[in-house]
């Protein structure tokens, strides 16, 4: 859950990480990075490589899909620096890179995708966005077709089951 006191609009959390750049969305956005996050960066990209020469030794495919942080979806003027140092890694080491952040951009000015308020997480809607854009791609680094299939006509998953009486 949310903290109380945490903005409640996708404008006003958009402020907050702005005016409070060392809140966990922020630490990412601005440069220069402090010292204990650059630290945190060379680890993660440390973690890629380890990760990535595992999966080799075990003829698996790793993939890496880069979900951007709240102000990089609603904010086009948002740093992607922390994107590009990642995309380059990825690429200096052969590993698929999927970015999100155009297909999550795009659907973000028509609709919400979070549950803000209540949560920082992605609601339905953002989830969908996810698993269209990964669809798009996933199958063909498989080498698999694309099967595109629409939703059956009056079905819908539900999360919790719903007793009838």
């Amino acid at each position: 859950m949310i903290p109380a006191g945490t903005p409640d609009t996708t404008e006003a959390y958009l402020r907050h990480c702005y005016v409070a750049p060392r809140s966990t969305v922020g630490l990412v956005l601005f440069e220069p990075y402090a010292p204990e996050v650059a630290a945190a960066i060379d680890d993660y990209l440390y973690a890629i490589d380890h990760l990535h020469q595992t999966c080799q030794s075990h003829q698996a495919q790793l993939v890496f899909a880069y979900d951007p942080c709240f102000p990089q979806i609603y904010d086009p003027k948002a740093s992607l620096k922390i994107r590009n140092l990642l995309e380059k890694a990825c690429r200096d080491l052969a590993i698929p890179f999927l970015d999100l952040t155009p297909a999550l951009r795009l659907a973000g000015q028509r609709e919400k995708l979070h549950l803000l308020p209540r949560d920082f997480h992605y609601n339905a809607a953002g989830y969908r966005v996810i698993a269209e854009a990964l669809a798009g791609v996933l199958p063909s680094l498989a080498g698999l077709p694309l099967q595109r299939r629409p939703p059956r006509e009056g079905t819908r998953r539900r999360a919790f089951p719903v007793e009838k009486p």
